[in-house]
């Protein structure tokens, strides 16, 4: 596991204590016991904020399923979908086996797989499911996905511990103002609401429906404007959280990150190509649109380099998480990110890329930490390669597939433990508490240690 380095404003904790000084103990400040303990207390939180040595976190990696288990009903799992969800403590993957395929669930913290649904089941109103799209999505017990039968595909859902699938919309049905649907993408599910992308004969459109019922209704299609151009010529890369929905709009020239709500028409822009990159120029080109609250990530890239960064439903504009510029916890400069950053709350999960290898970073509260790295051992083996996707991160865990130098491959989470910066404060506090005891505390001090994470120096 990897030691990271919060950028924590210690000297300003430490001023505090230094100028609370004679309200924390009035009547003890000229004692020995005093000067001695707040000394100590000043050298230790000074030492943090100026040293090179960083605070550490804890990162629990659990294993959900990998090539040496077995699927439902099935033989061993061979392969799995490069992009699987985390809602809470469940996890939604596509797994693949010898002859067929499905849409599984497992537990963090268990390793196992539990079937929603596969190839030998029947997809609602039509013969048997011949497939499904690798990133399913997860909101709860909730999970939605793409599933394909002879003739046609749909939009569906299941639970966590039962089997079955629940149709939502398939090509039998109507784009709302058009013809027949023809095709979709992976669904995004937050509560009982349903965003994705459907097509028809002669566009495409964002979409919503809700979970356990059928039909749909449009958010914005190609017929429509984009804010400050002309119609939209493409849509793609759906996302929900709440009622707040984000996707990924294209028109004549450029394209942009835009929002919508569910029950609502219309696209709102939050960052298009006209806009400027900070410290950069305009953006070229922006990918992805995770959205969690009325909080949004994706990929912007520019002249000369790309970003991570955030935006907000019902404002414009972009902040920087991080870019080309910066560099990659004990490597050098980053050299590129992956086109699906994940936001939960106001932290971001994402891929990036640096000189020899890549890795799982996760910024969160101004501090950028290391997760994982290829070349890190993981579960016996080092890892070769992994991936992880806009549905990826909630709250601490993040989900991701990876694969390992011994030729498995599998999908796991990252547990994140990320040491909070009022812990500084809570060491003065701690001493100031010690200091206004009227006895002397003779007991021993016992510090319940976490395993850090590997150090990054």
């Amino acid at each position: 596991m990897k030691r990271i380095v919060p950028r924590i404003a210690a000297v300003s904790v430490a001023a505090l204590c230094l100028h609370n000084r004679s309200r924390a103990f009035p009547k003890l400040r000229a004692t020995g016991a005093a000067r001695r303990v707040l000394g100590i207390l000043v050298t230790t939180i000074g030492s943090i904020a100026l040293s090179a040595q960083p605070a550490s976190a804890a990162v629990i990696f659990s294993k959900i399923a990998d090539t040496t288990i077995t699927a439902p009903g099935h033989g061993v799992f061979t392969d799995f979908g490069i992009s699987p969800s985390v809602s809470g403590t469940n996890v939604a993957f596509q797994g693949v086996y010898g002859g067929g395929q499905g849409i599984y669930t497992g537990g963090v913290g268990a390793t196992g797989a539990a079937k929603v649904v596969d190839t030998g089941d029947t997809a609602p109103g039509h013969g048997a499911f011949t497939g499904f799209v690798n990133n399913p999505s997860l909101s709860g017990s909730k999970v939605g996905f793409v599933g394909n039968y002879s003739g046609g595909v749909g939009i569906y859902t299941g639970s966590v511990g039962a089997t079955g699938a629940a149709k939502v919309v398939d090509i039998g049905d109507t784009a709302p103002g058009h013809g027949a649907f023809t095709t979709f993408n992976s669904p995004s599910v937050s509560g009982s609401n349903v965003e994705f992308r459907g097509t028809y004969s002669s566009g495409v459109g964002i979409y919503t429906g809700s979970v356990g019922a059928t039909g749909v209704a449009k958010v914005v299609d190609t017929g429509d404007t984009a804010p400050g151009h002309g119609a939209f010529t493409q849509l793609v890369s759906p996302s929900v959280s709440g009622s707040n929905l984000a996707f990924l709009g294209v028109y004549s020239g450029g394209r942009g990150i835009y929002t919508g709500s569910v029950g609502a028409t219309g696209a709102a822009k939050v960052v298009d190509t006209d806009d400027t990159a900070p410290g950069h120029g305009a953006f070229a080109n922006l990918y992805g649109g995770s959205i969690s609250g009325s909080n949004l990530a994706f990929l912007g890239i520019y002249i000369g380099g790309e970003g991570i960064y955030t935006g907000s439903v019902g404002a414009t504009g972009a902040a920087k998480v991080v870019d080309t510029g910066d560099t990659a916890p004990g490597h050098g400069a980053f050299t590129g990110f992956d086109i699906s950053p994940s936001v939960s709350g106001s932290n971001v999960a994402f891929f990036g890329y640096y000189s020899g290898g890549g890795g799982l970073y996760l910024e969160s509260g101004g501090s950028l930490l290391a997760v994982l790295e290829t070349g890190d051992a993981l579960f016996g083996s080092t890892v070769s390669g992994f991936h992880l996707a806009g549905f990826a991160y909630d709250n601490n865990a993040i989900a991701f597939q990876y694969t390992l130098a011994d030729g498995r491959s599998g999908v796991a989470v990252a547990t994140v433990s990320v040491p909070e910066p009022a812990s500084l404060a809570l060491l003065c506090l701690t001493g100031v508490g010690l200091l206004r005891r009227r006895r002397p505390d003779r007991g021993v001090v016992s510090d319940s240690t976490i395993s850090p994470a590997k150090e990054n120096c």
